[in-house]
């Protein structure tokens, strides 16, 4: 218990199911002890006693078989250890054929068949222990995995020891029976000389291995418990098919909360990508589209349009005397003005196919599909004035506030080249639009 309270959170639960196994073969070794000196019953006969020591590997199970901390699911848990406890109790059932609190009459077994079944339970047990405890790379995990193989080894060694000399001897000596102490001096010793980890990961990916045991053990489980469930369904009719209905039950409960989790997964994973792309296209200053986004956009309107021969233009757009304005008031203004610019730009434009987009800097552009160059020059001269419109300051601008040029380039259903061309000659355009005085358009 020492050891659970100071485990780390990854592998408390792991220390807790050891404690529990460890109680419950205690309260049948009290048992056993009460029956046997008190009651006087045979070893051979179903007792209370034998419960608490099936059930005993029952948490070991839910240890060996348990996902680390990140890839847990409660229900699953909480599944699994229903699956695995039903299991014990049918194994006892179907060893014993009955419970020792039924009332009903109890045939005694043979010794040598009582002994091949814990002998059994102790082997496998270890055995998957040290199957799990090669798989883990998590360095606290080893730590709980290597003190579970040392206490499961020595005590099914023993046990196995122990079973045989009473088989022959009917009836063991004192000293054998110290025999039953060895497995728990062990773990106290593996306790103290084997401190808790300190560091949590040797490696961040789980070994395959590891990731076979995690995604195998629900479908052992289930198959676990409908074969002995049909095992028992000769004697005890309604108790075996209770169990597999509970099995079917189970792996139902599973199999739909796996479909509903990828389902769930899935569609996160198309909104990460969606937003991803939509991040990938977008201007974060501005909000509207970035150089990206432009030149897919421009390629596939000019490809359109050479299909359709329709008319295509342009729009090349540019703050006057940015530099000066950032200089005098500051980038945090700059952005600022570039922000409520591009509102006013966005809002300037009356079709949603028409496209606004940042090249960077103070320089934006305009898709207009399907726009003829009276249409653009109209468009361009209302984008022209509504930023106007917004008497932005400007200490170092010929009129005191923000004003922009613009060029504008249509295509006339022909090809002119290529959709770079169609771009050039915006640009060109507004190197007049700036050189013939500013806050004007050229065409």
């Amino acid at each position: 218990m020492a050891r659970t309270r100071s485990a780390p959170p990854d592998t408390r639960l792991y220390w807790q199911l050891f404690s529990a196994a460890i109680f419950l073969w205690e309260c049948g070794s009290v048992r056993a002890a009460w029956e046997e000196v008190i009651l006087h019953l045979s070893i051979s006969q179903a007792s209370y006693a034998d419960l608490p020591y099936f059930l005993y590997g029952a948490p070991i199970v839910m240890a060996i078989s348990l996902p680390e901390r990140k890839d847990r699911v409660p229900l699953f848990v909480w599944l699994d250890t229903v699956q695995v406890s039903v299991a014990a109790v049918l194994t006892y059932l179907l060893i014993f054929t009955t419970f020792p609190f039924w009332g009903k009459p109890i045939h005694p077994i043979s010794d040598s068949v009582l002994a091949f079944a814990y002998a059994t339970e102790n082997v496998v047990l270890a055995l998957a222990a040290a199957l799990r405890l090669i798989s883990v790379a998590q360095e606290d995990m080893r730590d709980f995995f290597r003190t579970l193989n040392i206490f499961l080894w020595v005590y099914g060694f023993c046990a196995i020891i122990y079973n045989q000399l009473d088989l022959v001897l009917q009836g063991v000596m004192d000293y054998v029976a110290l025999l039953s102490d060895v497995p728990f001096l062990a773990l106290i010793l593996a306790l103290i000389f084997q401190p808790p980890a300190t560091k949590k990961r040797d490696s961040d990916g789980q070994q395959p291995l590891g990731q076979f045991i995690h995604h195998a053990s629900p479908v052992f489980f289930t198959l676990i418990l409908m074969a002995l469930g049909l095992a028992v369904i000769r004697t005890h009719f309604y108790i075996g098919s209770v169990a597999i209905v509970i099995a079917a039950v189970i792996y139902g409960i599973r199999v739909t909360v796996l479909q509903t989790r990828y389902t769930h997964s899935q569609r996160k994973l198309q909104e990460a990508r969606d937003q991803l792309e939509t991040l990938s296209l977008t201007d974060a200053l501005t909000g509207l589209a970035n150089r990206r986004s432009l030149d897919i956009s421009l390629d596939r309107e000019w490809h359109k349009n050479n299909r359709a021969q329709t008319s295509f233009s342009l729009l090349m757009i540019d703050i006057d005397h940015f530099k000066l304005l950032n200089d005098h008031y500051g980038h945090a203004h700059g952005d600022e003005c570039l922000r409520l610019v591009s509102a006013a730009l966005q809002k300037s434009l009356r079709r949603a196919t028409d496209i606004a987009a940042r090249l960077g800097g103070e320089e934006f552009t305009v898709l207009l599909p399907a726009t003829n160059a009276e249409g653009a020059r109209q468009t361009a001269e209302r984008i022209r004035s509504d930023v106007e419109a917004l008497k932005l300051p400007h200490a170092k601008s010929e009129l005191g506030y923000i004003t922009i040029s613009i060029g504008v380039a249509t295509q006339e259903g022909q090809r002119i080249g290529a959709a770079s061309d169609l771009l050039r000659a915006a640009d060109n355009a507004l190197y007049r639009a700036k050189h013939a005085g500013r806050n004007r358009i050229e065409q």
